[in-house]
């Protein structure tokens, strides 16, 4: 298969558009915030706060990251978009 931007642009902008329509990806996005907050008030006396932002920090990226990407996957594939999506790049590459 070969790179062509204009698939990558359609592909972002595409995936841009159903991130801001998927109401759970945007609740998603709140997470670090709310475990920014939770790990400050549960750690106060035990740990310094430094290390209580990076511990949730790193929790909420590699967490919601791959939730995120697996939610959209999932999605993906319930309409069967991905898939013709696919299909029709490896008809391209057979075409030539």
């Amino acid at each position: 298969m070969d790179f062509s931007f204009r698939r990558v642009n359609a592909l972002f902008v595409k995936e841009l558009r159903d991130f801001i329509r998927n109401p759970n990806v945007l609740v998603m996005c709140i997470f670090p915030i709310m475990f920014a907050l939770l790990y400050g008030k549960m750690m106060t006396n035990q740990i310094p706060k430094s290390i209580a932002l990076a511990l949730s920090l790193i929790t909420s990226l590699t967490m919601i990251g791959c939730l995120v990407a697996a939610m959209l996957i999932a999605e993906e594939k319930e309409i069967a978009s991905l898939l013709l999506f696919v299909f029709t790049c490896q008809k391209v590459k057979l075409d030539k």
